[in-house]
């Protein structure tokens, strides 16, 4: 589930918002109140990237707020596995992003953080019959460049996308998560990352021209 509504940047991670919609096994995520007074558990280079994890009975919540280290901002996030319906949830948007997700032994998660100068692959990781372990899991330390067109692409897509049939809505959430996936490809050689740039553009022109982005 991702939440459309933007956040000022320099939001801090206590002040993001939390999960709503109840797991199918009828629990619930823990509320804004409860994960200010929850504890604090250990992802290793989190702090260096401006995120903190939070553990509230079976749940976690990595709130990623304001800058890194590197002075990114970060504007999305993607489950790459593990992603259990009704027990994970994600809301990013421009400054703000979380991930939140019932876990216990045997969870494994893999998600990808995109920060305005970087995206960041996250491990979450709870051994099969093991008690909780101190560290819950880790950030990668390899920065995988993004690409601006593309940065520029999905801001328009963000701003336009609310007034955008269902149908639309859901064809350009499609087309940015493809994209988004070509990240990695961009990364390899400058060739890759001249395709995708060129290919963001020519979406964020095709945006520009729209009369329901534009307005007119």
């Amino acid at each position: 589930m991702v939440a459309n509504e933007r956040k000022p940047p320099g939001q801090s991670p206590t002040d993001l918002p939390s999960a709503k919609p109840a797991p199918s096994d009828g629990s619930r995520p823990p509320n804004g109140d409860e994960w200010g007074t929850a504890r604090e558990t250990n992802i290793v280079g989190a702090s260096d990237l401006g995120c903190e994890a939070r553990r509230s009975g079976g749940w976690l919540r990595v709130a990623c707020g304001g800058k890194s280290k590197s002075g990114g901002t970060p504007m999305w996030l993607r489950v790459k596995s593990g992603d259990d319906p009704g027990k994970v949830f994600t809301c990013d948007s421009y400054g703000t992003v979380t991930l939140t997700a019932a876990i216990g032994p045997g969870s494994e998660i893999e998600a990808e953080i995109g920060w305005s100068d970087a995206s960041h692959r996250l491990w979450i990781k709870w051994p099969s019959g093991a008690v909780e372990p101190p560290t819950i899991g880790e950030f990668d330390r390899k920065r995988v460049g993004t690409v601006r067109e593309c940065d520029d692409y999905f801001d328009l897509m963000e701003r336009c996308s609310g007034a955008m049939p269902p149908e639309a809505r859901k064809a350009m959430r499609d087309a940015v998560d493809t994209t988004r996936k070509n990240f990695e490809t961009a990364s390899a050689t400058p060739e890759a990352r001249a395709a995708v740039a060129s290919a963001c553009k020519q979406a964020a022109d095709a945006l520009r021209s729209n009369p329901v982005c534009s307005g007119k």
